[in-house]
């Protein structure tokens, strides 16, 4: 008997499941390889291991750029408005001002959240996505204009703010706002004595520090840096190295699927 498979569900284009290419890090020595044994809460066994990825721009009509993204359990949708005249009372601005909002929904997560109000969590994030995203954006392009970014967080499997910008870059890329590189975002936690790349919810939660990483990688630039919880001075440079890794993998996987939805775009167009 042949599996079910939900119509509604566009194909994962080629190339959007995989793990960090070989080439873009150095093989780990014998001490750092984990054990077969040793499996994280998702069964992968490389702390350097990607969650398998799902991106798919374009999902909200009523946006000027949309995505929805998959990064293991993690479920995220971004829509993005503008750039858009704004007038303040202040005067002329040369740049474009960013302005974002993070949600989680009252579904998220087995804790219950209130679905009315923004909590202090949720404000903080706004404040961080807007560090994260506008770092990307030539805003000196949108003299007296206001971009605004939303995202919704539907599930919540560790590692939703990394997922929130790289599903914001998306956006942003199908909004055809002007960009400087694609913005790539990625985390990694200290939990068991070992720095784990991409965390879970429970490697999130048990983990002794994180850290959050944002790139440019095609400028070989970072974007955004953030640390919480402790990390050794020893497991840093690690950390950072094996988050940067990460960025990089990471756009691989939005350029590709920005790639195949012009292809499907042009598709398309060619019926009409």
């Amino acid at each position: 008997m042949l599996p079910l498979r939900d119509k509604y569900r566009s194909t994962i284009p080629s190339g959007l499941i995989t793990p960090i290419p070989a080439h873009l890090y150095s093989a780990p020595t014998a001490a750092a390889a984990p054990a077969l044994s040793d499996k994280r809460p998702d069964q992968r066994t490389a702390s350097s291991a990607l969650r398998p990825v799902y991106i798919r721009p374009n999902v909200v009509s009523q946006a000027n750029g949309s995505a929805y993204l998959e990064v293991g359990n993690t479920k995220v949708l971004c829509s993005v408005f503008g750039p858009r005249p704004q007038f303040s009372s202040s005067g002329f601005s040369d740049s474009a001002e960013v302005e974002c909002q993070f949600k989680f929904a009252t579904f998220s997560h087995a804790d219950q959240r209130d679905g009315y109000q923004p909590s202090d969590e949720e404000k903080e994030l706004s404040k961080m996505l807007v560090q994260a995203v506008s770092v990307g954006i030539r805003l000196e392009s949108y003299p007296k204009s206001l971009i605004s970014c939303h995202v919704l967080v539907l599930e919540d499997g560790g590692g939703a703010f990394a997922a929130a910008v790289n599903a914001a870059s998306v956006a942003l890329a199908r909004a055809s706002i002007e960009m400087w590189d694609v913005l790539a975002c990625m985390s990694v936690v200290h939990v068991g004595g070992r720095v784990v790349l991409d965390p879970t919810l429970a490697e999130e939660r048990s983990g002794a520090g994180e850290l959050v990483v944002g790139g440019l990688p095609a400028l070989d630039r970072l974007s955004y840096v953030s640390m919480r919880g402790v990390f050794g001075a020893a497991l840093v440079a690690e950390a950072l190295q094996r988050a940067v890794e990460g960025c990089a993998a990471m756009q691989e996987l939005i350029s590709a699927s920005l790639r195949e939805e012009v292809r499907r775009s042009a598709a398309a167009d060619s019926t009409l």
